[in-house]
């Protein structure tokens, strides 16, 4: 159990600090689909930067549990955007993904704790 989450923690990490990496840059793909969410600008910033923290907080034992739920609650603010755009399914595939693989780390914490 402690390898499938450290191995989950790792690329769940990964995949977060590359999101908000790329939001933090500006990432030229993203201003219009945050435009066509109606959010503005600063979203872009603040959306990369809890991305960033909580892909930092994944690996603080004290605040991993909190940092997952945080980052599942943006997943679902992804998803629900999309939803809302009326974009194709496909687009919320991959925020879909992660928020299941963030429930499975915080289940498979629960039993290892």
């Amino acid at each position: 159990m402690r390898i499938a989450a450290t191995v989950l923690q790792v690329l769940l990490a990964l995949a977060f600090l590359g999101a908000g990496g790329s939001k933090l840059y500006k990432a030229e793909q993203l201003i219009p689909e945050f435009q066509e969410f109606g959010l503005p600008f600063a979203a872009i910033y603040i959306i990369g930067g809890l991305e960033i923290a909580g892909a930092i907080g994944l690996w603080i034992r004290p605040l991993r549990k909190l940092a997952a739920l945080g980052l599942a609650c943006l997943m679902l603010g992804a998803i629900g955007s999309h939803i809302k755009a009326a974009h194709a399914l496909g687009q919320s595939v991959p925020s879909a993904v992660l928020l299941v693989l963030l429930v499975s780390l915080l289940l498979l914490w629960r039993k290892a704790d």
